[in-house]
């Protein structure tokens, strides 16, 4: 290890990754839910806890075995969530096409390629309720006929509490796993 690199940068570096705390136990536990089919992740820590480290090493190991989108700051929209996804496989933009389209095509050419992805969205507190809703329900309806996303939700304790409101909402019932961290 370079002993001049500083520790605390404004950018994630894997490299100084500290796997006590049960940390490498996280991200080796979310490696193989993943690897289980679990279809929806959660990962909840307080600031500085190692949530965003623990996205970059999953996102880091599982790279060339796995097809990975990673949000780094949460998202602005459910819209900003299909178009990456579109621009992913590679669908050819079309402003005629609706959203609801987008997303179908997209999971259409995972589906007939037999891909499967991962998305990774991290600062889930800054993603606004109605988002997460929507994130929710595509879970639903894109892995209705084979596991075609995956989703590992990264964020504060806020997050966890406007998750926990999406309980009233009758979502199909689907693998989930909850991680997290203490300080």
């Amino acid at each position: 290890m370079d002993r001049n690199r500083q520790p605390f940068q404004d950018t994630i570096d894997t490299a100084i990754f500290y796997g006590g705390g049960a940390r490498r136990e996280i991200v080796d536990d979310i490696k193989a839910a993943l690897a289980d089919d679990v279809e929806l992740l959660t990962l909840a820590g307080t600031d500085g806890s190692g949530k965003t480290m623990i996205c970059r090493m999953v996102e880091q190991e599982l790279r060339g075995t796995a097809e990975l989108l990673f949000f780094e700051q949460g998202v602005e929209s459910f819209d900003e969530v299909v178009n990456r996804i579109a621009a992913h496989v590679e669908l050819e933009e079309d402003e005629q096409t609706d959203r609801n389209t987008r997303l179908e095509k997209a999971v259409e050419i995972l589906n007939q390629q037999d891909r499967r992805l991962i998305l990774i969205l991290d600062g889930a507190e800054k993603i606004f309720l109605a988002t997460l809703e929507r994130i929710r329900r595509m879970m639903d309806q894109v892995n209705s006929s084979r596991l075609a996303i995956q989703l590992l939700i990264s964020g504060r304790p806020l997050f966890s509490l406007n998750f926990k409101q999406l309980a009233i909402i009758n979502f199909i019932d689907i693998k989930e796993q909850l991680f997290s961290l203490d300080p």
